[in-house]
């Protein structure tokens, strides 16, 4: 099957003919490069103009290139970049901004190349606050924050402020389904303000941003934080409007909330090897999902034959699962949303992107935010697709599970029957971690890091059907837990046609721990 370079729908209007941009005409001279939006000013998928000079005459073909900033790492073409130099050499070129924090731009053109330039996109997010007490039955109000002022302490924040990107608040109904509440757009300062009417004790809701295409952006949708309605209004963090009281923003005002008026209610490729690499894999990718030009979680990959799939999320407690700095965050809470605790499973599903045979390779990693209390656990596994809507008590295969660095890493396979194979290392590297499995007709095999660390052979082991990857933040039912996060840098799968496949020494034994539930 003929391998497809797709460029997502919340990327294809910032890349779609990297359009050349006429520049005034120059004498050859020093190579430059300028990018505008500059840093601060532009999130992943914003359209960056990158103008400058070569420095050298001439037309030639050109192409925008990122680099990682990491010894070891390559200067890569960013898909749909191509285009001319003019005459005399200048340039002026579009692309998509990376979303990955510290990441380098340059444009070549055959043998020649602009300088590099550092660029710094913000993370698109959205804060919301509950702006009244609850009591059932009565009014409800919510402010949505889409830059973050106040919250300096995030290398990645404040966002860009959007002004007129449209927004919707949403009730939780299911862990999978959320009803849409009311609509608004965000102001001139990206704050906009909602009125609901309390409807139960125990109601979450979160705001959802619009995909955001004007000027040539193509950014993807975005959610906040889950947020259970507290009896009280919940404090305003200091800093989230402007400090001057003349550009206070009309929704702050309209909320109560402007000064001197009452308070209404009171981290991708990396050093380590990875089995896809090491062993020839690559020719074949099913999917390579990386999240890196502004992508949202209901986006298609940008490699692969199977170029249909989107991931759904599902949350039954304060967490959720997002895209951010070029890959998907996986977090219990954050800018305080979950006052009286974190608790709940978040979990990730890719759907129509399924195999029976194959290989499978995430890298990721997780991170404790304390050192006491109940611990979250990530999961990476191959669960069947008629059943990949059930958390527990089906057949799988486990990638592996951790609760982070120098935790132990469980991982193997149940059947359908309940028949378990699987083992448990003792402690799990540091930092980003690929874990991987290999699925043939003939055995399993699991990788950590590229190297094979256990093999099953028992065809009572092998999947009946097709499976789909399923990733899963662990928490333990309605217990309060530790507040963690989990990154995953990528997700990819390849076909079994090309490159080896090695087994290991260790057989997994039945019975066995093997993760999962």
């Amino acid at each position: 099957m003929k391998t497809v370079l797709r460029i997502t729908s919340t990327v294809a209007a910032a890349v779609l003919s990297a359009t050349l941009l006429q520049a005034s005409p120059a004498q050859a001279a020093d190579p430059t490069l300028t990018i505008t939006p500059g840093n601060g000013q532009f999130v992943g998928g914003s359209r960056l103009t990158l103008d400058g000079h070569v420095g050298v005459s001439g037309r030639r073909a050109l192409v925008v290139q990122r680099h990682m900033g990491r010894a070891g790492d390559d200067w890569i073409d960013v898909p749909g970049t191509n285009g001319y130099t003019n005459a005399d050499g200048s340039f002026a070129v579009q692309a998509p901004a990376s979303a990955m924090w510290g990441l380098k731009y340059r444009v070549k053109a055959g043998n020649y190349a602009s300088p590099a330039r550092d660029t710094s996109a913000r993370a698109q997010e959205v804060i919301l606050t509950q702006t009244s007490d609850a009591r059932v039955g009565g009014q409800l109000t919510f402010l949505a924050d889409t830059v973050g002022r106040a919250y300096t302490g995030y290398r990645d924040l404040p966002s860009a402020v959007l002004a007129g990107r449209a927004m919707t608040l949403q009730r939780r109904v299911s862990p999978t389904s959320w009803q849409d509440v009311a609509t608004a757009t965000s102001d001139a300062y990206g704050l906009a303000t909602f009125t609901t009417t309390h409807r139960a004790v125990g109601d979450f809701y979160r705001v959802r941003l619009s995909e955001w295409t004007l000027n040539g952006d193509a950014i993807g949708w975005h959610a906040s934080f889950p947020h259970r309605v507290t009896s009280k209004a919940s404090r305003i963090k200091e800093g989230t409007f402007p400090h001057r009281r003349a550009t206070v923003a009309a929704s702050a005002v309209a909320a109560g909330l402007a000064p001197g008026v009452p308070t209404a209610g009171g981290s991708h490729g990396g050093s380590r090897q990875h089995a896809w690499s090491r062993y020839g894999w690559g020719r074949d990718p099913r999917f390579r999902y990386e999240w890196e030009f502004g992508e949202s979680l209901s986006s298609p990959p940008l490699l692969g034959t199977k170029s249909k799939g989107t991931w759904s999320e599902a949350s039954t407690g304060t967490g959720r699962v997002t895209t951010r700095n070029g890959g998907m965050l996986f977090a219990s809470d954050g800018y305080a949303s979950a006052p009286d605790g974190t608790y709940g499973t978040t979990t990730a599903t890719l759907n129509g992107a399924s195999d029976r045979w194959g290989r499978w390779e995430v890298r990721g990693v997780t991170t404790q935010n304390s050192r006491k209390g109940r611990k979250y656990k990530m999961r990476y596994e191959l669960v069947p697709v008629a059943q990949a809507s059930r958390a527990c008590g089906t057949a799988s295969i486990i990638l592996g599970e951790s609760k982070g660095p120098n935790s132990p890493f469980t991982f193997g396979v149940r059947n359908a029957k309940g028949t378990k194979w699987g083992r448990t290392i003792g402690k799990f590297p540091s930092g980003a971690v690929s874990v991987a499995v290999q699925v043939t007709q003939k055995h399993i095999t699991w990788f950590v890091n590229g190297n094979p660390v256990g093999t099953v052979r028992d065809k009572a082991a092998l999947p009946k059907g097709p499976m789909t990857l399923r990733l899963t933040f662990v928490g333990d039912g309605n217990r309060t837990m530790d507040s963690a996060k989990g990154q995953l840098d990528w997700a990819r799968s390849y076909s079994l046609k090309y490159g080896e496949r090695p087994t290991s020494k260790i057989a997994l034994k039945k019975g066995k721990a093997y993760g999962g539930c």
